[in-house]
């Protein structure tokens, strides 16, 4: 199972590929009831569809604090990230759709977007909403792990396995090319382990600085 940080890693360093590993890896259930309860915090409307909970993009759109939906249009479109359409409803669903996202105009191209786009647009979005979304995120990975139950160093039996996951984190945020971005990397992954790696000022230990 990858951790929420090993994506914001591939977002930063740019790998597509990498940033799929991460979403791909998301368990199916888990996945449902996290994005359920981030609609409840934030005030969106969630709904099942074929197993996969869902949210308008409108919808979505205002609570990352975007005019329109090209912002999480062009997400979905530069990471492959699925998108749903209610015309490829079941006309019981799309009527009960219609009455709970509250649809008007051309009903059947409106679109739904998955947890995967929600959580990827919580790690670029650069919006001052986007901000208390990414907080929410990175606050729900400390305390419950959300992104798949991944690592606890202090607590994990296996801890050889453990800290081989260390290291790879660390060399991943050390190959971040942006000093800034490496710094925050870094700091993040600190927090993640609740300060086990006892960094110094910034990201001294790495850099070599006194």
């Amino acid at each position: 199972m990858k951790s929420i940080l090993e994506l914001q890693l591939a977002v930063m360093s740019d790998d597509k590929a990498g940033v799929h590993a991460v979403l791909d890896d998301i368990d199916r259930r888990t996945e449902n009831e996290i994005f359920r309860r981030a609609g409840e915090h934030f005030g969106f409307e969630t709904t099942e569809w074929n197993g996969r909970r869902i949210a308008f993009r409108p919808d979505l759109s205002r609570i990352f604090g975007y005019s329109d939906e090209s912002g999480l249009r062009k997400l979905a479109e530069r990471y492959d990230l699925e998108v749903v359409q209610l015309g490829w409803f079941g006309q019981n669903v799309r009527t009960k759709a219609i009455e709970t996202f509250k649809i008007e105009g051309k009903v059947s191209r409106a679109t739904f977007v998955t947890w995967q786009t929600f959580l990827l647009a919580g790690m670029v979005s650069t919006t001052d909403a986007a901000d208390a979304i990414k907080i929410y995120l990175l606050q729900a990975e400390k305390s419950a792990r959300i992104a798949a139950g991944t690592m606890d160093v202090l607590r994990d039996n296996s801890r050889m396995d453990s800290v081989s996951k260390v290291v790879n984190l660390i060399s991943k945020a050390e190959r971040i090319k942006t000093q800034q971005l490496r710094d925050f990397a870094l700091r993040h992954i600190d927090d993640l382990l609740d300060g086990a790696l006892n960094l110094p000022a910034q990201s001294d230990l790495f850099t070599g600085k006194e």
